[in-house]
């Protein structure tokens, strides 16, 4: 009983592996599609959820509309999802060059430790060569910030499809295994 569970639990860890691996290919294939697809979805969203405040606001009572911000609520969410609906690369641009920012930060940081860290240790220039590598990166990523995001869902697909395909090989394993044992060994008779 509980080995057949354990097998079809195992059978669905593959079929959500295949799905992952698929998610993984279209990332690392298409990454500027699929963020033009990931900024519009989240456009979509935040129209729908404008245009509910929209429709709600008209629901209440007069007493309720008077103090009520859900009019203009709604329709600056609605504003601001077909703005990204439309320019769906502002999106990303934005939150590219936020995670730029922090990154320079980071990298200064670095660099700092390692000036301050040279009179007491050799192991300086570590930390020196470390802070110069985030600092390139998080200049490219303000510099050229869609790009920057593009390779980041590469990166993202490519982590994706090892993953995938390291769970479909552990599941198919598992499945064979136990198709070897007759019961397992903790469980009740």
């Amino acid at each position: 009983m509980l080995l057949d569970l354990i097998k079809k639990s195992e059978l669905k860890m593959i079929f959500g592996s295949l799905l992952t691996l698929v998610l993984g290919i279209v990332l690392a294939v298409a990454p500027e599609a699929s963020l033009q697809l990931l900024t519009s979805g989240i456009g979509i969203v935040l129209m729908i959820i404008g245009i509910f405040s929209i429709i709600n606001f008209f629901r209440l009572t007069k007493e309720e509309r008077i103090l009520s911000g859900a009019l203009v609520i709604g329709f600056l969410i609605s504003m601001i999802g077909l703005f990204l609906f439309i320019n769906n690369k502002v999106l990303v641009s934005f939150i590219t060059t936020i995670i730029g920012l922090a990154l320079a930060i980071k990298g200064l940081y670095k660099i700092q430790f390692a000036v301050n860290l040279k009179s007491a240790s050799n192991e300086w220039k570590w930390n020196l060569l470390i802070g110069i590598l985030i600092l390139t990166v998080s200049i490219l990523l303000i510099i050229n910030p869609f790009n920057g995001a593009s390779v980041f869902m590469t990166i993202i697909g490519i982590v994706l499809i090892i993953g995938s395909i390291i769970e479909i090989i552990e599941s198919i394993r598992i499945v064979k295994d136990l198709d070897k044992v007759k019961e397992l060994p903790f469980e009740e008779k």
